[in-house]
């Protein structure tokens, strides 16, 4: 039971990361999750936000493609 709430508390750090325009540290904790984790419901929402923090990162990128 404690991995499971360990891992929703690392989803809501990404959370706060993503609001704080942290990308970087954000991306970089959601991959480590969707990698790793074993909770199908938690990996679920740890790739929608992946996904979600890479295009809000693509989107204020400087560098053009």
């Amino acid at each position: 039971g404690q991995d499971y709430w360990v891992a929703k508390d690392y989803i809501l750090l990404a959370d706060i990361l993503i609001a704080q325009q942290d990308y970087f540290n954000a991306i970089a904790l959601l991959e480590g999750m969707v990698k790793e984790l074993k909770f199908d419901d938690l990996k679920q929402e740890a790739e929608s936000k992946l996904s979600e923090a890479k295009a809000l990162d693509k989107k204020s990128s400087k560098l053009s493609n």
